[in-house]
């Protein structure tokens, strides 16, 4: 899926990150491909996680919301303290660890995920599914999909659950 030249610029910068001081790499080139390599260490769909992400900020690292989340994953630092929503690489880590969870814990079903990444996974329990409510059917809908692409079906399972 990376080529090995990609790989190894990915990892050299996720190296370097944790050594160098300084402003971090913000070019969206280098935030997909990282984004991407977040989503295989998770064991998620790329092509899904990078959608989620355009979603969620347009692959913008100084992206504020009217509800408070902040940066590319836009994490609310009040649900989600300790994680530094201002390093793109970190919200990437976390938004991609985070979506593994709720995978997890939703039988593997990318619609259920994707709606407690944006609702809380609270709302997915009481609805006892996707909430009924516009943003977070559309925020499902647009990132599972896109226009212009192959429609994906609604409930999308993960490749390391079996159907029930």
């Amino acid at each position: 899926i990376l080529g090995p030249l990609l790989l190894t610029g990915l990892v050299r910068i996720a190296t370097q990150r944790m050594t160098m001081p300084g402003p971090l790499p913000s070019d969206t080139a280098t935030l997909k491909g990282y984004a991407r390599l977040a989503a295989l260490r998770e064991r998620l769909d790329p092509a899904i996680f990078e959608r989620q992400i355009q979603k969620e900020s347009s692959w913008r690292v100084d992206a504020v919301s009217a509800s408070g989340a902040i940066g590319i994953a836009q994490i609310i630092p009040k649900w989600h303290p300790g994680v530094n929503a201002h390093d793109p690489f970190e919200s990437l880590d976390y938004a991609a660890a985070l979506m593994r969870r709720h995978l997890d814990t939703f039988g593997g079903r990318y619609d259920l995920a994707l709606a407690a990444y944006n609702a809380g996974p609270n709302a997915v329990r009481k609805y006892g599914g996707v909430p009924p409510f516009p943003e977070v059917t559309r925020y499902v809908d647009v990132i599972l999909n896109p226009k212009g692409g192959a429609k994906m079906p609604v409930v999308l399972i993960d490749a390391g659950h079996q159907r029930r």
